[in-house]
């Protein structure tokens, strides 16, 4: 025997978000239910869960915003699946992290902004080549990229030579000569 999850507002049991109530229903009382309360625009899903007894299916009202939504990931889910099965496939997903990464999901570094996924995978790139081309700097030409442009209240060359106690030529060409570092090292890699 299946059982259902209506929508309703008198509902003692709640969505995951607490903003949606339901109650349980299953053979003739939710056949009933349906029939008399829906007007044929509900959709439900089938969930995954061991909780039921001798396999009883599970079925959950859902928005019909929300049916696509869930489809596309049980297509997916099942897609992952028969890959797994194929030993010399490897699956890196843009919503979870792998083992070599820090932990960050490449979908949680760059969003569904509508970039490819090569321009993330050329952004991140171009990142740890910056990061390896920050390492390589002095501690005084750190400081003036840091002042000048990573800062996130970066202050202009005449209030940092002020700070440094030297000219602004003097810091200006310092400037250059790190920008100058920095670009070679991109060229090189």
């Amino acid at each position: 025997m299946s059982i259902y999850y209506f929508e309703n507002e008198n509902g003692t049991f709640f969505s995951e978000d607490g903003k949606r109530r339901f109650i349980r229903l299953s053979g003739k009382d939710a056949y009933d239910y349906m029939r008399e309360n829906k007007t044929g625009d509900s959709y439900f899903v089938q969930t995954i869960t061991d909780d039921t007894e001798d396999g009883e299916k599970v079925f959950v009202e859902v928005p019909k915003s929300s049916v696509s939504v869930y489809r596309g990931g049980t297509y997916h889910a099942q897609y992952l699946s028969k890959m797994r099965k194929k030993k010399h496939y490897r699956i890196v997903s843009l919503y979870h992290p792998t083992e070599e990464s820090d932990g960050t999901a490449v979908m949680d570094k760059y969003g569904d902004d509508g970039h490819s996924v090569e321009d993330a995978v050329i952004r991140e790139i171009n990142l740890e080549i910056l990061r390896r081309a920050l390492k390589s700097l002095t501690d005084d030409e750190l400081k003036i990229v840091r002042s000048l442009y990573l800062s996130d209240n970066p202050i202009s060359e005449r209030q940092l030579s002020r700070i440094m106690n030297i000219p602004v030529t003097t810091l200006d060409y310092r400037k250059k000569q790190v920008l100058k570092k920095l670009r070679n090292f991109f060229e090189k890699n």
